[in-house]
């Protein structure tokens, strides 16, 4: 049975409807039945029905392994972030940049204008994960648990480390309040790379199967 775009779509679609929403997870489990029913014979109108009836449980075992292991998976996803070059390369930028206004102005200076900025600065991405959480059909269980984590270094930031860095007398405050604008600035890249990546698979697998 060769499978048309339109098939392909109604799989898609099958899947939201039984509330499927996360589209790397809906990713894999069209890719794996496709490949099934590409090998079987008939029309996919008539097969597809009683096929995928009895893919229902294999379909429910997949979204709870898939979410069992958002955790580690969102734990090495960051990992890899911050121990990238980009990532890298941007905390020293903004590390010399704290350095520089330490100098010319002083620490109090820098805290008064610019510690408000980790909290603020998540704030329009953060409504957009809630807005896709609550509303959208294309979550991705590797972006879910990737924001997860980011934001529980993020509320930290609240809840202890701008009053760490208060209260350090030596410049280590100096690192320790870039690595947050850092990770701040990195979240936006964290949700556009990954939504980008799962989106071009879905596509690819869904017009160019």
């Amino acid at each position: 049975m060769k499978l048309t775009p339109e098939n392909i779509k109604h799989i898609d679609n099958t899947l939201i409807r039984d509330r499927i929403n996360y589209i790397d997870l809906r990713v894999e489990i069209i890719d794996h039945i496709s490949s099934e029913l590409e090998i079987l014979e008939g029309d996919f109108e008539v097969v597809f029905p009683k096929f995928y009836e009895e893919k229902e449980f294999f379909i429910r075992q997949m979204f709870v392994g898939h979410m069992k292991s958002d955790y580690k998976k969102g734990c090495k996803q960051l990992l890899n972030k911050l121990f990238s070059l980009s990532f890298f390369f941007l905390f020293l930028m903004i590390n010399a940049i704290i350095v520089f206004l330490n100098h010319t102005k002083n620490k109090e200076f820098v805290l008064e204008y610019l510690d408000i900025i980790p909290i603020i600065l998540p704030t329009p991405i953060t409504m957009i994960l809630l807005y896709n959480f609550l509303l959208s059909k294309n979550n991705s269980t590797d972006l879910t648990s990737l924001v997860g984590i980011t934001n529980l270094i993020i509320v930290s930031y609240v809840f202890g480390g701008i009053y760490i860095i208060r209260e350090i007398d030596t410049l280590l405050w100096i690192p320790i309040f870039s690595f947050y604008l850092t990770i701040n600035l990195s979240y936006y890249f964290f949700y556009f790379s990954s939504k980008k990546r799962h989106e071009k698979k879905y596509n690819s697998i869904l017009y160019n199967r």
